[in-house]
């Protein structure tokens, strides 16, 4: 039989197409997310190097310094952290999917669904991982630079 003899198959369930479309447009709000996080994680890592900067640069006492030193250290953990996870899941499989091009589109949506769905669950525990690692990142240089403040505002009271 050639393959364009055979009938197109259709979907029976008829809100796949609702479906599909719901599952594909969150993931790709998650691949945005993923964009807003690596700019975040940018943002503040170049904080992490402004602060130490400041550290260096206004020659705080010890202790101060020392402080400010491992909050960016872990800073600069957590961001290596953030930035190393990756290899996101994405579907369908392009080859795949154009591999049904002869059947319904409900058809083919159906069968791609559960993919993405697989996808979704597959990158969600990694954005938060992510998410944390980023936060984390921002808080540790966040209480650097109030280190590096409170210590140069003591250094000029006192």
């Amino acid at each position: 039989m050639q393959s364009g003899s055979r009938r197109p198959r259709k979907s029976h369930a008829p809100g796949v197409c609702l479906a599909y479309d719901v599952a594909v447009g969150k993931l790709a709000d998650q691949f945005k997310l993923v964009d807003q996080h690596n700019t975040r994680l940018g943002v503040t890592l170049v904080a992490a190097v402004a602060v130490g900067g400041l550290d260096v640069q206004n020659s705080l006492p010890g202790p101060e310094r020392l402080l400010a030193a491992v909050l960016l250290v872990m800073a600069g953990a957590a961001g290596f952290a953030a930035a190393r996870i990756g290899k996101w899941c994405d579907a369908p499989d392009p080859e795949g999917f154009a591999g049904l091009a002869g059947d319904d589109p409900s058809f083919m949506k159906a069968t791609a669904l559960p993919a993405v769905l697989d996808a979704l669950r597959t990158n969600r525990p990694k954005l938060r991982r992510k998410g944390r690692y980023i936060v984390l990142t921002l808080v540790s240089v966040t209480a650097a630079l109030m280190v590096v403040i409170v210590g140069k505002t003591w250094q000029a009271v006192g």
